[in-house]
């Protein structure tokens, strides 16, 4: 009874066996790419922007006003910007001012077109809706004071502009 429990028992293994190598050489494998992809789109920038006042006479007795703009490219709509203002490279104090070598002119940049409100930094920061996205521009509003007696020439400043989103 021995020999044919163990013969039972070898033959089991061996069909056993012939069924491992029969499956493993019945198994396949196939292998392929997963293609993985993004589009990574330029982030909501500003792209600078003008403000020229134009002729200005040495005294005059009223103010100058001009209107400008500021632009805004890639921005998502619905967005809410924050756009601010430095003083320029030749402020004195708060005070902006426009040069022709070692001559000032005095001059402010304002939130609205009524020129009440100083467009600066921090609380003076203008808050800005983006409601379809894409480009666009920003309003600026700028105003010489009257009766600055200054030499004639080609005044200019350079104001920063700093976008956050």
């Amino acid at each position: 009874m021995v020999g044919r429990t163990a013969r039972g028992m070898a033959a089991g293994v061996a069909l056993a066996l012939a069924w491992a190598a029969q499956a493993s050489a019945q198994s396949q494998t196939s292998t392929a790419q997963l293609t993985v992809t993004a589009t990574v789109q330029s982030s909501c920038s500003v792209t600078g922007g003008t403000l020229a006042f134009g002729t200005y006479n040495s005294g005059q007795p009223s103010a100058l006003d001009a209107e400008g703009t500021i632009s805004y490219t890639n921005c998502p709509a619905n967005s809410a910007l924050t756009i601010e203002l430095d003083n320029g490279l030749n402020a004195q104090g708060g005070q902006r001012r426009l040069r022709s070598g070692s001559n000032y002119l005095n001059y402010e940049i304002y939130k609205t077109a009524a020129r009440s409100t100083r467009w600066g930094t921090g609380s003076e920061a203008l808050g800005y809706q983006v409601l379809a996205g894409g480009n666009g521009t920003i309003p600026v509003y700028g105003r010489i004071f009257a009766n600055q007696n200054v030499p004639a020439g080609s005044y200019s400043d350079t104001v920063t502009i700093t976008l956050r989103f």
